[in-house]
């Protein structure tokens, strides 16, 4: 039976996604020594929830899952910033280099818990990590040294990069992650959208 590599996030515009190829560009000039592979635009998401490798046949009973708790719940759109940089498990030996993401996390909080408590009954191997927003902008390579590490780490945290990007939040979407050599291919499954905020007639 085939297994699906699946995923819970928000998917980025065009125009937030080049100005995020654009943070990569100056983060290349301090990655002397290429020890980072940089994330491809087509990467760029903010996760939810990671859901794990999944039997392909579950694939009705997620969706439906999904669908019911967002269609139930009925959150609304909102915006979201990409703003700084920072990485993981810190920004001076920095594993995974990131944006950090700001704008109505009240909001993301509580969709990533609707998202949560909607896929909890369905035994699936999630991660259990706390939900802490970014964007991946690149990971270090397996085989980097720690000094070339440390070092990239320590440029990394003099860069002031600023405000980076804004954008709405309008769909909800299930990604499958197809794992390459090269890097992993995403591929959409389903999307649902958000309710829109009422405007309110003045007068």
């Amino acid at each position: 039976m085939d297994e699906l590599r699946l995923f819970v996030a928000l998917e980025l515009p065009d125009r937030s996604i080049r100005d995020l190829e654009n943070v990569q560009d100056r983060l290349r000039q301090v990655d002397t020594e290429d020890i980072i592979r940089w994330s491809s635009g087509d990467g760029f998401h903010l996760t939810l929830k990671f859901l794990g490798d999944a039997p392909e046949d579950e694939l009705p009973e997620i969706c439906t899952a999904l669908g019911d708790a967002i269609n139930h719940s009925q959150p609304v759109s909102f915006g979201l910033s990409a703003e700084g940089l920072g990485g993981f498990p810190d920004v001076f030996t920095p594993r995974t280099v990131w944006a950090g993401v700001t704008g109505a996390i009240d909001r993301l909080l509580s969709l990533q818990k609707v998202v949560e408590k909607s896929v909890a009954p369905l035994r699936l191997p999630v991660d259990n990590k706390a939900f802490s927003p970014h964007l991946t902008l690149g990971r270090a390579y397996h085989n980097a040294a720690k000094a070339k590490l440390s070092a990239f780490g320590y440029r990394l945290s003099e860069l002031d990069i600023g405000p980076i990007s804004q954008w709405p939040v309008k769909t909800v979407s299930l990604m499958h992650s197809e794992l390459r050599p090269g890097g992993p291919i995403y591929h959409e499954v389903a999307v649902w959208s958000l309710v829109e905020p009422r405007q309110d007639s003045a007068g």
